[in-house]
């Protein structure tokens, strides 16, 4: 079923993708309540990791997976404008593979676009991160 599924994945995506930007805008107003904030944004980006490769977005999937990877570390107290740029530029990633409908895993130029995006979260923990 999942091989002949001809189920348009665009419009859900772009729920999703409205809810991530949503859920961003929250948290760089969240003060108290980082928590709720940040929750707002795993839900969408949790859906968008799980369906990507079922609608073959592959590269959608593994975006959205570092990005989860990166919220789901972040510290209460490391939420600032550096942490919100490395959210928007995977918000902004995800934009353009869906507005483009790169199905499949984005070749070389995807591989390099998902090893940046790692390297960008990478170097932020490098930067905030606080020892165990």
């Amino acid at each position: 079923f999942i091989e002949k599924n001809q189920v348009d994945f665009i419009p859900f995506a772009e729920k999703y993708l409205r809810d991530f930007a949503a859920g961003v805008n929250a948290l760089a107003q969240s003060n108290d309540n980082f928590r709720a904030a940040r929750d707002e944004i795993i839900r969408p980006v949790m859906q968008l990791k799980a369906n990507g490769g079922m609608f073959r977005y592959q590269l959608v999937s593994e975006v959205a997976d570092i990005a989860l990877q990166f919220l789901e570390s972040i510290e209460n107290d490391a939420i600032n404008e550096e942490a919100l740029d490395v959210l928007r530029a995977h918000e902004n990633t995800l934009k353009v593979i869906i507005t483009n409908k790169l199905q499949g895993s984005g070749g070389a130029e995807g591989f390099k676009l998902v090893q940046e995006l790692d390297k960008a979260c990478k170097r932020y923990f490098a930067k905030y991160k606080k020892e165990a």
